[in-house]
């Protein structure tokens, strides 16, 4: 599921000098009611209501509201499922890196069912920071559900945060994809003691030499070698047999990432590795911004190294002045059911694109979001785009759908340098459709109203 990036919009609607503004609760994108046809206008307005959210804690939410009537008519579930109660078992406890911990759960979905495979726990970070693990339920004997997640590991970036970790919210789905969400009590202590069984991420030091470090491209197709060779100062276990190397540039954010996988050569008693270099790599310096080992032990466990070096040991220097720094232009963005309600069938989106060498014909993609964000699972949708004749095209079927409004928040189109395609975001907000299910079921964002008056002169 992708995270919609949404921004504040709002409708104006102007008549006898009194202008009465709705405006969205929360952050959302434009309501887009000037790209349905005229014609068809006031015949949708008939068919989809709104209504008003208000706090979840004392009304229904909006698409509780909307599965009323859809209960009766046996339509489409657009009822959140039912969290009646949780209880945390290991409430004000202090665990370890990496402790399994436990969430008893009372819920249930009395129409299309509880999604066993996806609920969400978020909490609150020692450092005030947010942090959200994704886990699957096990239904228990006696009805409950037990939802099992860990504490924070020791990370190959750094040990996680000690201290006091505050729980949230639990958020749940039914198979439709309606969200419930149950603000949580409870909180609990890292240490920072291993747990048995947690796979750690270990220290190491060593030093890296290049026999080579300053590099010159002569022309487009010219290329060359960087060799590295790690040797490491502690003893490491046997099992410890690869590794990676990420280089980064100084003074640019890099599209195209350079790394070097490292094998361990026992002659050298060094992990040693190369890579090709070609005119896709902006010049300048690089540096290593990672490094890391790896192996399985005995018991075919993981085992990570995190290996710190000497930064200012460890770079390259490349002259390339045939490095490709021009992004491409997206020249058009359309959709054949731009502005439509539909039902069924497949949504085609169209992408025209230029640039001045090569477009990367292979990975581009497309992304729509609907309005509703957090209140359903899937909000965001990753389009995979095919290219040919100059277009890139994707499509979606409508049944992976919510019945809502949808709108294109991003595209990912890249040419042959990894440059990345620049678009203005207000443009694409505007390519937008909507989806209904059986019995016409159609769920609108809400929004608030606030009146007031104004005096044209």
């Amino acid at each position: 599921m992708l995270g919609s990036e949404e921004r504040k919009r709002c409708r104006k609607r102007l008549a006898a000098g009194v202008m009465t503004v709705l405006l969205a609760i929360g952050s959302v994108p434009a309501v887009r009611a000037a790209n349905i046809d005229a014609a068809d206008t006031e015949t949708q307005a008939a068919e989809t209501q709104s209504v008003d959210v208000q706090p979840a804690e004392t009304q229904p939410t909006e698409v509780q509201a909307a599965a009323a009537q859809s209960e009766e008519d046996d339509t489409y579930d657009v009822t959140p499922p039912v969290i009646e109660s949780v209880t945390f078992e290991e409430d004000r406890e202090t665990v370890g890196y990496g402790e399994e911990l436990h969430l008893k759960i009372q819920a249930y979905d009395a129409q299309s069912g509880l999604d066993l495979t996806d609920a969400r726990v978020n909490y609150q970070t020692p450092n005030s920071g947010r942090d959200t693990d994704w886990r699957s339920l096990e239904q228990q004997e006696d009805g409950s559900y037990l939802l099992t997640f860990n504490a924070p590991y020791q990370g190959v970036y750094g040990e996680a945060t000690l201290g006091e970790y505050v729980l949230e919210t639990l958020v749940m789905f039914d198979q439709n994809g309606n969200c419930a969400e149950y603000v949580l009590e409870g909180s609990f202590t890292l240490s920072g003691e291993a747990y048995e069984g947690t796979t750690e991420y270990l220290e190491a030091t060593g030093t890296i030499t290049l026999p080579e470090n300053a590099f010159q491209l002569k022309s487009k197709e010219d290329t060359a070698e960087l060799q590295v060779t790690l040797k490491v100062d502690d003893e490491l276990p046997d099992c410890i047999t690869s590794g990676c190397l990420y280089f980064s540039n100084s003074g640019e954010e890099v599209s195209l990432p350079l790394y070097v996988d490292l094998e361990y050569d026992a002659e050298k008693h060094a992990f040693v590795g190369t890579e090709m270099i070609d005119s896709s790599h902006i010049p300048g310096k690089w540096v290593v911004s990672n490094a890391y080992l790896s192996g399985q032990d005995e018991n075919n466990d993981s085992v990570y190294y995190h290996c710190d070096v000497d930064v200012n040991e460890a770079f390259f220097t490349l002259e390339n002045s045939f490095a490709d720094a021009e992004r491409p232009v997206i020249k058009s963005v359309s959709i054949d059911k731009q502005g439509a309600f539909v039902e069924s069938g497949e949504v085609v989106f169209t992408v025209e694109a230029e640039d001045d060498t090569a477009l990367d014909e292979e990975n581009a993609y497309l992304y729509i979001y609907s309005p509703l964000g957090d209140q359903i699972k899937d909000s965001g949708h990753s389009i995979k785009l095919t290219y040919k004749d100059g277009k890139y095209t994707g499509t979606i079927s409508v049944d992976e759908l919510y019945p809502c409004e949808w709108y294109i928040g991003g595209i990912d189109v890249l040419d042959q340098a990894g440059n990345d395609a620049n678009y203005d975001y207000d443009d694409l907000y505007s390519h937008c459709f909507f989806v209904k299910k059986a019995g016409d079921t159609f769920v609108q964002k809400s929004y608030q109203n606030v009146s007031f008056v104004l005096e044209l002169p």
